[in-house]
């Protein structure tokens, strides 16, 4: 059984108090990112006024006190592992598929995933992980993301499908309850949560 998510319980299920929120005009080129750090409820603010028309994204990982940035060397605390699933050729043909491959990856890692994002071209499954020093410290953040990678890409060779390559630890991801407007049609985004897990 699958329950909504809020862009601000999603934050408070990572432990994020703080969050760099970055956002693109619709109609923007290249370039025109913003990107600001903000508090939970200032960043739910920002979504209400710009969700309509910017495509937005938040950095998923923690940042580290008096950070200014999402670089590598600002990421505090690993909170989760995901992965980028998209609809489209060379991929994954429907919603149903990335599915499959994500409850695949769950039972490879042990445990399903916490939360499904659809970010209207795809899914970012997302396994929350527990506060522990190992997560705090940057060498082993980033052994345990390389392993995590290294298990999606063996999924996805068996599978015959390719997969974004985006384990970085500065990672953005898409914020719910916006709306993605990389195709002509916007699509609506949406998080959703496994209360079985």
């Amino acid at each position: 059984m699958a329950r909504d998510l809020s862009f601000r319980d999603l934050l408070a299920l990572l432990g994020l108090e703080k969050v760099l929120i970055a956002h693109k005009h619709k109609d923007a080129a290249s370039g025109g990112l913003s990107q600001k750090i903000r508090s939970a409820e200032s960043a739910e603010r920002v979504v209400e006024q710009f969700g309509h028309k910017h495509n937005m994204w938040f950095a998923v990982n923690e940042l580290k006190e008096g950070a200014q940035s999402r670089k590598q060397t600002d990421i505090g605390r690993l909170t989760c592992l995901w992965i980028d699933l998209d609809v489209k050729d060379g991929s994954f043909e429907s919603l149903d598929a990335c599915v499959d491959f994500a409850e695949a990856m769950g039972q490879m890692y042990g445990r399903p995933a916490d939360v499904y994002v659809y970010s209207g071209n795809g899914l970012q499954p997302l396994w929350v992980l527990d506060d522990t020093p190992e997560r705090r410290n940057m060498a082993l953040m980033k052994e345990e993301l390389t392993t995590w990678r290294e298990s999606v890409e063996a999924l996805a060779e068996a599978y015959g499908v390719e997969v974004d390559a985006v384990f970085d630890l500065s990672r953005i991801l898409r914020i719910p309850g916006t709306s993605n407007f990389k195709t002509a049609n916007p699509r609506p985004t949406s998080a959703v949560i496994n209360e079985g897990n």
